[in-house]
């Protein structure tokens, strides 16, 4: 069609519908480059969050963080911020083990989805503090958030996938195995609770009535 524009669009969708990861990463490369020749700033942005993420499941974390610094600093650029880079380079932070600044990219992620009812996309903030807690070794709280973020995601009618299914189950194992026979009882809380009690929780705040 001789739409640069178009193709760039296409080839993003295309990649996340991709099976593979090799074959995922290599259309968003692809795509990255035709977005910077066509000048599409919010897709080339869109796609360094993509390949943030993908190498992110490869455990590539300099990789992935290059491209998630860049894709905030160009959709904040354009106007068009997204809580999900942000939540992605929480998780590039946890894994390098700097729970501080996971904490606060995470934090901060979760309250963009709030302010902009971005129910599906809170999960995955959810979950990355979750992690986060385990990581510190609050397994009451880790129980309760992963909870939280199971029921969420089950009402939005998702399934968690790579890498944060991965990252769930990690954390999954330990919670579990810290709390014992407790677990059941803190991660049914956080599947029953009232939404806004749990949503204080994960920011660590206390609840104003």
């Amino acid at each position: 069609m001789g739409d640069p524009v178009l193709l760039g669009e296409c080839l993003a969708c295309f990649g996340l519908a991709a099976d593979g990861p090799l074959e995922r990463k290599a259309i968003f490369q692809e795509a990255l480059e035709v977005t910077r020749r066509s000048g599409d700033r919010v897709y080339t942005g869109w796609l360094h969050n993509n390949l943030g993420d993908s190498f992110l499941s490869d455990d590539d974390l300099e990789a992935a963080r290059e491209h998630l610094e860049q894709a905030l600093a160009i959709l904040r650029e354009v106007g068009h911020p997204n809580p999900l880079p942000v939540v992605n380079l929480g998780w590039v932070h946890l894994r390098k083990g700097d729970l501080a600044d996971a904490s606060i990219a995470i934090t901060e992620a979760l309250h963009g989805c709030e302010r902009a009812h971005l129910r599906r996309d809170a999960t995955m903030a959810i979950l990355g503090l979750a992690c986060t807690a385990a990581a510190q070794r609050d397994w009451e709280r880790a129980a309760c958030l992963l909870g939280f973020a199971d029921e969420e995601l089950e009402k939005c009618g998702g399934s968690w996938s790579d890498p944060e299914r991965i990252y769930r189950e990690e954390s999954l194992t330990e919670i579990e195995a810290r709390l014992g026979v407790e677990f059941d009882r803190h991660y049914g809380s956080g599947r029953v609770g009232d939404h806004s009690d749990l949503i204080d929780l994960a920011l660590d705040r206390q609840h104003v009535a």
